[in-house]
């Protein structure tokens, strides 16, 4: 694709330097330069809503270096010429990808988690710490106690099948284990 048209490609530089010029001259607030707004507002992205993201210069730009990068490779896929399917798998790779580099997720880079981490006198990195240690020895991230569960008691194992499927929802039905069953169908989402 970018043999095909290489000054699509060029194009997107030439936009990624200007934008990232704009960044420094809102960060420096050059005489010379128009500052214009920030990338984004708190409201618009609840990642960054502590007040820091917008007060703090050091935030702000990696804030904004984030968003101005990750609204760039966006447009790049959209733009692209791909086959339909193809555009939808790499926007959802891409997506999933630039939502982990967030600086939001990054407790150095984050200052609600800077001012935490201050607060419990570093005990919330070492939790989070323990969390890392412990999903990497089972191989996967896990968002919740897993030893929560019981089957029979808050998990189903009974047997069913699906009768319905569209890309929402699947409709299944169980099969009844017990002579007396409930009249009333239960919706579990």
């Amino acid at each position: 694709a970018m043999n095909a048209n290489p000054m699509f490609w060029f194009g997107l530089q030439q936009q990624l330097v200007q934008e990232h010029g704009k960044l420094l001259a809102r960060t420096f607030a050059l005489p010379f330069a128009h500052p214009e707004p920030a990338a984004v507002s708190s409201a618009e992205d609840r990642r960054f809503s502590a007040p820091e993201w917008d007060e703090t210069p050091w935030f702000r730009w990696l804030r904004d270096t984030y968003l101005i990068n990750s609204k760039l490779a966006m447009e790049t896929i959209e733009k692209a010429e791909l086959e339909p399917a193809m555009r939808q798998k790499l926007a959802f790779y891409t997506r999933l990808m630039i939502e982990a580099l967030s600086p939001a997720n990054n407790p150095l880079a984050n200052p609600e988690a800077i001012k935490v981490a201050f607060e419990t006198r570093g005990e919330s990195l070492a939790a989070g710490a323990r969390n890392l240690v412990e999903d990497m020895a089972r191989g996967y991230v896990s968002l919740t106690d897993e030893t929560a569960f019981e089957i029979g008691r808050n998990i189903a194992a009974t047997p069913g099948e699906v009768i319905f499927e569209n890309a929402v929802m699947q409709l299944i039905q169980y099969r009844p284990l017990t002579k007396q069953v409930h009249e009333r169908p239960m919706l579990v989402v």
